[in-house]
């Protein structure tokens, strides 16, 4: 796939995955556009893996992943993520998030923040299951008040919510 590839000014568009992962893992993605990704199938073959990749000013919209979406160990640098469906848990561990904006993302298991760095990220109608958040560096970040996060700010996260 695009294991290890670096990608500017490009758009990645309508990928359908079957039964696989989807592999962007060691990455560089700038500039670009990632959407109409479908990444599909039963148990855990079915995962969108972006491990130590690097994504600086990417949209990341329309995507579903029947599995888990795995950024361990990656850097997002003012990265919006729009209409994401993810059936199994998000993983940014170690990770390093910065200007993100979350926006129309559902996660059906947990989205896990461990270790990693949140700063200035906005999450707006963003409805996790269950959040992890532990040892985690985050800051200045705006939740808006259709945000759903389980039992979210008791475990690292210090919430703010924004009026919306």
């Amino acid at each position: 796939a695009l294991h290890g590839c670096k990608v500017e000014h490009s758009k990645i568009a309508d990928i359908r995955v079957a039964d696989a992962a989807l592999d962007v893992s060691y990455s560089r993605l700038k500039r670009s556009a990632m959407s109409g990704l479908d990444v599909t199938g039963s148990g855990a073959a079915a995962k969108f893996l972006a491990r130590k990749a690097v994504f600086g000013r990417v949209v990341v919209e329309n995507v579903t992943v029947s599995g888990d979406a795995d950024f361990t160990d990656a850097t997002l640098e003012q990265v919006v993520m729009r209409n994401v469906v993810v059936n199994g848990d998000l993983l940014f561990e170690y990770a390093s998030l910065k200007r993100v904006e979350f926006e129309n993302v559902t996660v059906l298991g947990t989205a896990s923040f461990d270790g990693g760095a949140v700063r200035r990220c906005a999450f707006r109608n963003t409805r996790f299951a269950k959040v992890r958040a532990r040892r985690c560096n985050d800051g200045n970040n705006e939740f808006s008040s259709d945000v759903e996060m389980g039992h979210f700010g008791t475990e690292g996260f210090k919430c703010r919510r924004a009026q919306v």
